[in-house]
């Protein structure tokens, strides 16, 4: 995978077992990178072209973090893919969905039984969204750091939604080198590519390069 902004001369070829991080020494750089990256995620278009085999759109495989402490584990977005691939699973469990739909309609038709007024309807099969959404069916939130938080929130992201590339904003800022290198395992595990854009260079891992757009908006690679 490759991510092209020719307006910085900037082209990030992405490999398994590295990361990638862009450091924009000029605020209006990284103000003007940032919007584009939020414009392409909403589908519109932008300066930044991902590609793979082909071009790819970033609304369905980049995942972009600027504030780590809003991270939302049940936005729509999750739970709906949540919600698809459980009703995938459920769609084989036909003996439990009778068995369950008979209890409930028996159940249904003793109780409309017993008031006076008779003209009472009710659907005689139930959708497994339906009881998903009932009991409340959502993605746990069990974790007692942000570091745990981000990492459990990775694998939502490859797990559920299959996000190829993950981008931070000045992560460093929040984490410990210790801290960023465990996320870096996590994501080459989960076969996540990893790109953080940071307002100042700071700590540099194993297995990172480095792209450095200076205040004159000169390309430096390390």
């Amino acid at each position: 995978m490759k991510l092209v902004n020719s307006k910085y001369n900037l082209d990030i070829e992405f490999e398994e077992n590295i990361s990638n991080t862009l450091v924009l020494e000029n605020k209006q750089h990284m103000i003007d990178v940032i919007q584009n990256l939020i414009l392409q995620l909403k589908g519109d278009e932008g300066d930044f072209v991902l590609s793979a085999e082909k071009n790819v759109k970033f609304d369905k495989v980049v995942e972009f973090i600027a504030n780590p402490f809003e991270i939302d584990f049940n936005n729509k977005k999750i739970v709906t893919k949540l919600f698809e691939q459980l009703i995938a699973v459920a769609s084989e469990c036909v003996e439990e969905y009778n068995f369950i739909n008979g209890k409930i309609v028996g159940t249904l038709d003793d109780i409309c039984s017993k008031i006076e007024y008779y003209n009472v309807e009710y659907n005689l099969e139930y959708e497994w969204k339906s009881i998903f959404k009932l009991y409340n069916v959502r993605i746990g939130e069990n974790y007692n750091s942000l570091c745990e938080k981000i990492e459990e929130y990775v694998k939502v992201l490859a797990d559920i939604l299959h996000i190829k590339l993950l981008i931070f904003l000045n992560i460093k800022e929040y984490l410990t080198e210790e801290e960023i290198d465990n996320l870096q395992k996590i994501c080459f595990y989960k076969k996540i590519f990893l790109l953080l854009i940071e307002s100042e260079e700071r700590f540099v891992l194993d297995n990172e390069k480095t792209f450095i757009i200076d205040k004159d908006r000169c390309l430096i690679v390390k």
